[in-house]
């Protein structure tokens, strides 16, 4: 069976992995497998997160929210604060701005089948479909062994500190073989909610860290995992026309 990535290539941009500029459109975050098996499978909430990545190095404040597997990553690429910046990137995040195309939402819902792309300036957004290959994995939930690592602060609350570490014979599913292990903390005053994930990969590096602020414990609602109301439906042809329509023409 051919690994998630493989079938949904086109569609996801993996959450752990950080990507360059592609032309006028910078590829959204996307919480999605690979993530969500250190999550608990309930898990209802709303929280900003900040993303940091070791290779390339950045750090990124983000809006999540997750129902039950289903997720929602608001993004503003100007937020992003990079180790090393490239010199024409200052103008890149201007012209984006411009353009409508700084700030965008990715959704992530296996209920509707789909993963969408919104630009809400634009008012317009992109459905795609998961493929039902990679549906059927989703169903693979793989499941972990737990080593309590005892307790600690995070931003001064009191957290359960544990490390996920998944089987072998499941590497092959939710891409595992990148991201085998995770030390979690977990609020003790809320359980199951995260304060803080290190996400390790193959040789136990810290590859990425999640830290939850302002967390709201309140379930969100459905409708901001479906379709927005009263925006234009477009395909990735019709989206990139838009934005270019207001992308700054050269001098």
């Amino acid at each position: 069976m051919k690994p998630i990535r493989t079938a949904l290539a086109v569609s996801l941009c993996m959450f752990l992995l950080a990507l360059p500029a592609v032309g006028q459109f910078y590829p959204p975050m996307t919480i999605d497998p690979p993530l969500l098996k250190f999550l608990p499978e309930d898990a209802a909430f709303t929280a900003t997160v900040e993303v940091s990545s070791r290779a390339p190095a950045y750090h990124w404040p983000v809006r999540v929210a997750l129902l039950k597997g289903q997720t929602r990553v608001e993004m503003d690429i100007s937020k992003m604060e990079q180790e090393r910046k490239e010199p024409a990137w200052t103008d890149y995040v201007g012209q984006m701005k411009q353009a409508g195309s700084a700030q965008s939402v990715s959704v992530f819902s296996a209920d509707r089948k789909s993963i969408f792309t919104v630009l809400p300036a634009l008012k317009a957004y992109m459905e795609q479909t998961i493929p039902e290959e990679a549906l059927s994995q989703l169903r693979k939930r793989p499941k972990a062994q737990k080593v309590e690592m005892g307790t600690e602060d995070v931003a001064g609350r009191s957290a359960t500190k544990t490390k996920l570490i998944f089987s072998k014979g499941d590497m092959d599913v939710w891409r595992t073989w990148e991201t085998p292990e995770a030390i979690i903390w977990a609020a003790k005053d809320a359980p199951g909610i995260p304060l803080r994930i290190e996400v390790l990969n193959s040789v136990g590096e810290t590859n990425t860290t999640l830290v939850f602020k302002d967390v709201d414990f309140k379930k969100p609602g459905s409708e901001l995992f479906a379709p927005p109301k009263g925006f234009t439906k477009c395909n990735q042809e019709s989206l990139m026309k838009r934005i270019m329509e207001k992308w700054p023409k050269d001098k």
